[in-house]
């Protein structure tokens, strides 16, 4: 599973609503750490950056000249619950619902049962050359949080 697959699964489960703790990235400055949204004040919107240790402030509207906005939304860290109640909305019955939990609940434990998508994801990625391929082919680094991926992107 290579990082494109990976950034589009958790954007399908990320709740994009820019509420309180929403995660979003400087589109000005991309290389930086992204943004905690804190709220809006006036023309103000006010985010935490860990980075620089203190509040950042952006202006709401963009201005004429540019065709980008700011910040881009990113969302909220998608957690287990978060996934476990879109299984509960997309399974066609009880046993079916039994084993995604059981699944999700093993591999997710492994990764780490209190951190989010976004943080299981950040291990890193590496090459590997298939026998069959001439082109090396990226994938996540840690096979457990392979596993878990490769498991969420078979059933969303």
């Amino acid at each position: 599973m290579n990082s494109k697959t990976v950034i589009a699964l958790i954007d399908k489960l990320a709740n994009k609503e820019l509420s309180f703790g929403s995660l979003c990235q400087n589109n000005y400055a991309p290389s930086h750490e992204p943004y905690t949204f804190i709220r809006k004040s006036g023309k103000y919107t006010i985010f935490y950056s860990k980075q620089f240790k203190r509040d950042m402030q952006f202006q709401t509207k963009r201005r004429a000249s540019e065709d980008k906005d700011p910040y881009e939304v990113l969302g909220h860290p998608v957690l287990i619950g978060t996934v476990l109640a879109k299984f509960l909305k997309i399974a066609k019955n009880d046993s079916q619902l039994a084993h995604w939990n059981r699944m999700i609940l093993f591999l997710w434990g492994i990764c780490g049962i209190e951190k989010s998508l976004q943080e299981i994801a950040g291990c890193g990625y590496e090459e590997y050359q298939p026998t069959n391929a001439t082109i090396p082919v990226e994938q996540l680094s840690d096979p457990n949080a392979r596993a878990l991926f490769e498991f969420l992107g078979d059933i969303i």
